[in-house]
């Protein structure tokens, strides 16, 4: 859970990160590549963490359907298992 909150936090601060790379390009490129619009960084920053982000959504949802599914089977087992002692 943390680390979907961490990738949702970089892709919410691209903007920003964009515009303090765009003014200080000059330090560490050649060329300046962080254009007004923030091409460069949401392909190659903003992308992966989406990705990432959705693949651990996918992931948490898989894993509730699955507990879920095993919480209603005990349920059912535990309700019959009761009966049976009743009739018993």
């Amino acid at each position: 859970m943390c680390l979907f909150l961490l990738a949702l936090t970089g892709v919410y601060l691209a903007e920003k990160i964009n515009k303090f790379l765009g003014s200080n390009w000059k330090q560490f490129a050649g060329q300046n590549y962080f254009d007004t619009r923030g091409l460069f960084l949401s392909v190659l920053w903003s992308g992966p963490l989406l990705v990432i982000a959705v693949i651990i959504l996918l992931n948490t949802l898989f894993s509730l359907c699955l507990l879920m599914v095993k919480w209603k089977r005990a349920e059912l087992r535990h309700r019959a298992r009761l009966a049976r002692n009743k009739q018993d």
